[in-house]
């Protein structure tokens, strides 16, 4: 009998598997070494980084959530939704990200260095972005479009209904859009409110949840000892999410 049988999955429940993810998150570094096969070891780095990160996205979004900034926290559920998908891409993604952001990098550093500077506090200036440029990196390679862009990957994945649907909404309440500003306002449209309308009880944090724990997934997958697995499952059976994303189709 599954747990919908009996009953629903609450957002005290997407809420305590999040916690248990950030906890066993610092536990497994704290007491095991990350090890992988060699083959494997140049996109575990670069993907461990992105699940570091994602679960830093999970303990602020608690903290955001303790303190009634619920709302402020849609900009983490989205980073954290990307990060943990672009890291199902694998070690093709790991060269055409790292080419993506190079070149990108460039141009940023070449902007900056034809830009005035008396409005920019003094550590912004162009030589911390000249730093952060590779002199050599790589080519392009045939993906190199395709992981510019989150609706492809979302694509590639079987999940641009679902995924990219959640990252496009979560987009329109970040960035300054008639949604992120309608929430504020009475039906009517004639007073603004001091508290945002909320979507969906538990929405953003069983979002949160999901993405700290296929992030967590992706790196258990890339371990040799594959620690925790059975522990993972079980947190997936709690709040009844996939327990893996499905592979990215180059």
């Amino acid at each position: 009998m599954t747990q919908s049988d009996e009953w629903p999955v609450t957002a005290g429940d997407y809420r305590d598997a999040l916690r248990k993810l950030i906890v066993g998150w610092k536990l497994l570094l704290e007491r095991h070494p990350i090890n992988v096969q060699s083959e494997n070891r140049r996109t575990a780095l670069l993907v461990a980084g992105w699940v570091a990160q994602v679960h830093r996205y999970g303990r602020a979004f608690l903290q955001l959530e303790k303190v009634g900034l619920e709302h402020e926290a849609h900009p983490l559920v989205r980073s954290a939704l990307e990060h943990c998908v672009v890291a199902q891409a694998g070690d093709a993604a790991v060269t055409t990200r790292y080419a993506l952001d190079q070149a990108q990098l460039g141009k940023f550093a070449k902007l900056s260095a034809g830009s005035p500077h008396d409005v920019v506090a003094p550590p912004w200036d162009a030589a911390l972005v000249a730093g952060m440029v590779d002199g050599n990196p790589p080519q392009p390679v045939d993906e190199f479009k395709f992981m510019g862009n989150f609706a492809d990957i979302c694509d590639r994945i079987g999940m641009k209904s679902s995924l990219y649907t959640v990252y496009q909404v979560e987009c329109a309440l970040t960035h300054p859009t008639t949604n992120s500003s309608g929430v504020f306002l009475t039906p009517d449209d004639q007073h603004i409110k001091a508290e945002p309308t909320t979507g969906q009880e538990g929405g953003l944090v069983s979002m949160m949840a999901h993405s700290v724990y296929w992030a967590r997934r992706v790196l258990a997958d890339l371990m040799v000892d594959h620690l925790y697995d059975d522990w993972l499952e079980d947190i997936a059976a709690s709040i009844q999410v996939a327990s893996r994303l499905p592979p990215i189709q180059f």
